[in-house]
C-alpha cells in the first residue's frame, strides 16, 4: 500500500539530497586529490570598515583594534575637485603579513600593526591613487606595539609600491601615544622608529657612560698621579655574541647564570651582544630569547 504520510515523504526527499549532497562532495574530494595540492591564502585582520563618502563634506572614521591601538582618518571638505562620492575601505593588520615581502628600511624597527587605506568611486568602482587635498592620518599605539624603539623616534611610512617613504609632517606625542601626519596618496601605512639604546646593544650611546655601561663604553680607567707620570689604561677584553632570533624578541646574555647583556632583535631576525672588560678566568655563558607575552626559549 501506497504510504500517503507527508512526513515520510519528507524524509525521503531529505535523504535523496544528503545522498546527492555527499556524492557531490565526495567527486570534489576525489578531484581535488587527484590534481594535487591545494593552494589557499588566507588573509588576518585585527579591524575592518568600509563607507559611503560625500566628498564635498568632512568625514572622520576611527578603526579600533583589539590591543586598544586605534587609527583614525580625517577627509577635509571638497577633498576632490569633482565632488564624486566614493567608498573608504580601511583596515589593520599585523606587521608580518605586510613586512615579509615589503622589507622595513635598514635600522628600523616597525610598531605591531599596519594599516591599509584605499577609495573607489561609488559610480563605477575605479580606484582613487590620489586626491586634490590631503587627508590626516592618526594613529595611536600601545606600548606593547613599540616594544624595542625609541619613542621619540616614531614617524609615519607609506609604501610607494618600491620602497617605504616617511611622511614628512609626521609628529609623535609620546605623552599621548600618538603619531600624526597628512596624505594625499594611498595604500600600506606604518609607523616606524629606531632602536632603543640600551646596556648590552654593542653600542656606547645615549647617556651611556663607561660607569654606567661598561659592558657597551668600556671599563673607566684612571691616570697616574704626580710627576708628570703617564696614566696606566687597563686593556679591555670583551666577547661578543650573534645570532638569529625571532624579530623584536628581547635577548638575555647570563654570564654565569647573572643577565649580563640584553638587546633587541631587529626587523630581521639578526641580534648581537657585547660585553667588555672581562679578566682572564673561566665563564659559562648563556643566551635564551623571550617574546612579548613572555615566552621563553630554552638556554
Amino acid at each position: 500500500m501506497q504510504n500517503s504520510n507527508p512526513k515520510f515523504k519528507n524524509f525521503i526527499f531529505i535523504g535523496i539530497i544528503f545522498i546527492f549532497a555527499f556524492f557531490s562532495f565526495y567527486l570534489v574530494f576525489e578531484n581535488a586529490r587527484a590534481s594535487g595540492t591545494a593552494n589557499f591564502q588566507i588573509e588576518i585582520f585585527y579591524a575592518k570598515e568600509t563607507h559611503q563618502i560625500d566628498t564635498t563634506q568632512t568625514f572622520t572614521e576611527t578603526l579600533s583594534n583589539p590591543n586598544g591601538s586605534s587609527f583614525d582618518i580625517n577627509l577635509p571638505a571638497d577633498v576632490l575637485t569633482s565632488g564624486e562620492e566614493i567608498e573608504l575601505t580601511m583596515y589593520s593588520i599585523p606587521e608580518e603579513s605586510v613586512t615579509t615581502n615589503k622589507p622595513l628600511p635598514s635600522g628600523k624597527l616597525a610598531s605591531d600593526i599596519f594599516y591599509n587605506i584605499s577609495f573607489t568611486k561609488v559610480s563605477d568602482g575605479s580606484t582613487i591613487s590620489s586626491f586634490n587635498k590631503a587627508v590626516t592620518l592618526t594613529f595611536y599605539y600601545t606600548d606593547s606595539d613599540i616594544n624595542g624603539i625609541n619613542e621619540s623616534t616614531l614617524t609615519a611610512y607609506h609604501w610607494n609600491n618600491s620602497a617605504w617613504t616617511a611622511l614628512n609632517d609626521s609628529t609623535v606625542d609620546t605623552s599621548l601615544n600618538k603619531v600624526t601626519a597628512t596624505t594625499q596618496q594611498f595604500g600600506d601605512f606604518g609607523i616606524f622608529g629606531d632602536v632603543s639604546p640600551s646596556c648590552g646593544d654593542g653600542s656606547c650611546n645615549g647617556s651611556e657612560t663607561c660607569s654606567s655601561c661598561p659592558t657597551d663604553c668600556g671599563n673607566c680607567s684612571g691616570n697616574g698621579g704626580g710627576g708628570g707620570g703617564g696614566g696606566i689604561t687597563t686593556p679591555v677584553t670583551s666577547v661578543t655574541f650573534s645570532g638569529r632570533a625571532y624579530p623584536k624578541s628581547t635577548i638575555s646574555l647570563l654570564k654565569d647564570a647573572q643577565i649580563a647583556a640584553t638587546t633587541i632583535a631587529d626587523a630581521n631576525a639578526n641580534f648581537s651582544l657585547n660585553i667588555s672588560g672581562l679578566s682572564g678566568g673561566n665563564y659559562i655563558f648563556s643566551v635564551y630569547s623571550e617574546d612579548n607575552k613572555g615566552n621563553r626559549s630554552s638556554l
